[in-house]
């Protein structure tokens, strides 16, 4: 099902990079959704040699149609200079976080790319306590976690230290979550950072005594990231990005239940994930070059100007809003430069929007009562007669369980019309997820062996006493006598 989905799917033709994300955000994303789920799926598959011939050419479909012409059309328009200060990462906390008046938990999930983030928000988007608000950001370049980590941070200023090779924050280190906080710390004494897994480990006691009094949390998370650069096989980054999921959603219920009413989702930045085999000729050969510096797969900083074909540049200055002249050069399309690192499927630190485009998830939670409703079952379609000792009815249950629909338990029975019971009482759970077909309920009720009147009325009755409600569905009699 997805590799016909996918082999029916093309890139739309934009005029510039605006319009590519703005197409990207509203549709597009799915493509690279459908492929990460297709991965997932064939990994499932217990004998998927039946499927490789499908497999490799879904591969080399997507990587060398769908993700190339989404590369490249990107990088035929797109300048990092023009991207507004609204949807810059480096402004992530002028724009989301100093101007909040209530305690705010920022989750930076590491490489959980914009695709993934929407998936996080479908998943979300059933319970009806939070209120779910989708913002988006661009990464500076190179699209790293040195870069995205550091200046998402309450900062006045930002510097390139070519020779630690790293981004200093207020001219300082930045780099671990010890850093972190203290750089925090210095805008806000109540602000702390903390890993995500620490959350997940604690009680709930302990996660109010952590929360107890502080203005502004950082909680790093890296599932994505960690698997993707040292994978090894496909299953490994496919399921890091499910537990990825998981394991937020459980942090934002921990955080919600002890609390936090205001909690915001994103990352560092995305990432390029393809299956296909990468051969020399999709590498760009930077040997003949003279520059200072170590090529990266996906970008080279130096200081030295270069001239390469299929490849672009801007500067540290424009990533880091100062007037660093240092050069970044990175592929226009999915190609790496040839690296000490050899060949990867799973790379970032380039341009294109699957490596740039961040998610900003903004949650708020209430306290309020739950408005979910109880599950609903609705009899399917029948003759409304009577005519047999053993009845088989099929039940169909209206909406999936969720946190906006509850398990529910029905009983169902037959009466005559003055009310008494002539069969067994069964109760029907409807407690299904899943599709409607997954959602269909067969019971089978036993009438009473016995004399019947033809002509008195007989009633399906389906009840429930906990929230009171009573249907009565009028039946025929087409048994006469059972004696």
């Amino acid at each position: 099902r997805y590799s016909a989905e996918l082999f029916n799917l093309r890139i739309p033709l934009f005029e510039n990079w605006q319009k590519e994300l703005d197409g990207y955000i509203n549709n597009e994303y799915q493509i690279d959704t459908i492929y990460r789920k297709l991965s997932l799926a064939y990994t499932r598959i217990d004998n998927n040699d039946l499927y490789s011939k499908i497999k490799k050419n879904i591969d080399l479909y997507y990587g060398n149609i769908l993700l190339n012409s989404s590369v490249k059309q990107w990088n035929n328009t797109f300048d990092l200079s023009e991207v507004p200060s609204d949807i810059k990462q480096e402004r992530f906390y002028h724009n989301h976080v100093a101007h909040v008046p209530e305690r705010v938990v920022v989750i930076f999930s590491d490489a959980l790319r914009f695709e993934v983030g929407k998936e996080l928000e479908d998943e979300l988007d059933n319970n009806d306590r939070l209120t779910l608000n989708m913002k988006y950001a661009l990464t500076s370049l190179p699209s790293v976690t040195y870069m995205g980590m550091n200046v998402m941070l309450p900062h006045n200023s930002l510097r390139w230290d070519a020779k630690k090779h790293k981004v200093k924050v207020d001219d300082k280190n930045a780099e671990n979550t010890s850093a972190r906080d203290k750089v925090l710390k210095t805008f806000n004494e109540n602000n702390t950072a903390a890993q995500l897994k620490d959350i997940l480990e604690m009680t709930s006691k302990e996660v109010k005594t952590f929360i107890n009094g502080k203005n502004l949390i950082y909680l790093y998370h890296n599932q994505i990231d960690a698997k993707g650069h040292e994978l090894k096989t496909t299953k490994e980054l496919v399921d890091a990005t499910e537990r990825a999921i998981e394991e937020i959603k459980k942090a934002i219920q921990a955080l919600r239940t002890n609390g936090v009413s205001h909690i915001i989702v994103t990352a560092d930045h995305g990432f390029i994930y393809q299956e296909r085999p990468i051969y020399d000729t999709d590498k760009i050969d930077l040997a003949n070059e003279d520059y200072l510096g170590n090529a990266h797969l996906r970008y080279l900083i130096t200081p030295d100007k270069l001239s390469v074909r299929g490849v672009k540049s801007t500067t540290m200055g424009i990533s880091l809003s100062n007037d660093d002249k240092t050069n970044i050069y990175y592929p226009t399309s999915p190609n790496e430069f040839i690296a000490r690192s050899g060949s990867k499927n799973y790379v970032h630190g380039g341009s294109s929007i699957q490596e740039m485009l961040i998610p900003i998830l903004d949650i708020k939670a209430t306290s309020r009562k739950s408005a979910a409703q109880p599950a609903e079952i609705k009899l399917a379609a029948t003759t409304f007669r009577i005519n047999s000792l053993k009845m088989n009815l099929l039940f169909n249950q209206i909406a999936s369980v969720s946190d906006r629909v509850l398990p529910t338990e029905y009983n169902v029975f037959f009466v005559d019309e003055d009310e008494k019971m002539i069969s067994n009482k069964v109760v029907v759970e409807a407690n299904r997820k899943g599709s409607a077909a997954d959602r269909t309920l067969p019971v089978t009720i036993t009438i009473q062996n016995t004399n019947y009147n033809l002509n008195k009325k007989y009633y399906l009755v389906i009840e429930n006493q906990d929230t009171n409600y009573s249907q009565k569905i009028e039946y025929t009699m087409d048994i006469f006598s059972n004696n």
